[in-house]
């Protein structure tokens, strides 16, 4: 492999990029990067990008826009590289899982078209996202309805800029790679339930109770304390939560989202546990 600015491109500095100075991790990934930046970059290229845009069926404007921004790699070579290695980056993230990656704002000095370098990489992916979509039986319009946010977040970097360009490729990378999935109206993700809560289901009747995690602390009134500024340093309470072989002993979540200041026992052998801190659950965006 070559690189495209030949010397120069050892000299690169991330942060130029409006990259944060990267940790050991990271400047290895860099360096990685840039020693194996091909000396074409098919991906960057107008007629692939041209390709990628109808693949994700983004229309004929938009499309036109996405492809005219790819001159800014020829005014600014070195923008080449972090287009690289921000496609190295996404290739390598794991499906169905969270991607970290350091998504930059370039600088305004690049000038017209840097806010489309972040979705030529997102595009760039869009060939396999598509192959993972038929690969488990995910109809072709749901594909196409999920990539629509790509339309949706270029429309949003023009309300609010005033000028062609894209935001939010952070949330993007998540359709990307297998997270999110429009169906109608709404969006589902994949993810991981975060909070200090137990839910427990009635085995015969199916009722459903929700306890407070342990050693939490609330106001008086059953909200977090310290919630929208507020605290209550003299009526508030810490619940406690125990689960063993003969009881469930917890505070309850009212219907109103309250934390109860009296706790409940629950027999086990009534109520089993369907949702805590990591279990697997679908977020749902409207």
């Amino acid at each position: 492999m070559g690189h495209p600015d030949g010397d120069t491109a050892a000299a690169i500095d991330p942060t130029r990029f409006g990259l944060p100075t990267p940790d050991d991790g990271e400047r290895r990934d860099w360096e990685e990067s840039r020693g194996t930046c091909p000396e074409r970059i098919d991906f960057i290229e107008p007629a692939q990008v041209a390709e990628h845009c109808g693949l994700a069926g983004l229309g004929a404007a938009l499309s036109a826009e996405i492809v005219d921004a790819t001159r800014i790699y020829q005014r600014h070579p070195e923008l080449r590289q972090l287009a690289w290695h921000l496609h190295r980056r996404l290739a390598a993230a794991s499906v169905m899982q969270p991607a970290h990656i350091r998504w930059p704002r370039l600088p305004d000095a690049f000038g017209e078209g840097r806010d489309f370098v972040c979705l030529h990489v997102l595009l760039s992916r869009v060939p396999a996202m598509l192959a993972f979509h038929r690969g488990r039986g995910i109809p072709h319009q749901v594909s196409l309805d999920t990539l629509d946010d790509l339309r949706l977040w270029s429309a949003d970097h023009r309300r609010k800029r005033g000028t062609a360009g894209f935001s939010n490729p952070g949330w993007l990378t998540n359709h990307i790679v297998g997270r999110i999935f429009r169906i109608g109206r709404l969006q589902y993700d994949l993810g991981t339930f975060s909070y200090a809560v137990h839910v427990f289901r009635h085995r015969l009747d199916r009722r459903v109770v929700a306890l407070a995690g342990d050693a939490q602390r609330f106001r008086a009134d059953g909200q977090c304390d310290g919630a929208n500024g507020i605290t209550d340093p003299t009526g508030g309470f810490e619940t406690r939560f125990e689960r063993s072989s003969t009881s469930i002993h917890g505070h309850p979540i009212s219907t109103r989202g309250a934390v109860l200041r009296d706790p409940v026992d629950l027999p086990p052998s009534d109520w089993e546990c369907v949702l805590e801190k990591g279990a697997h659950v679908l977020g749902v965006h409207i």
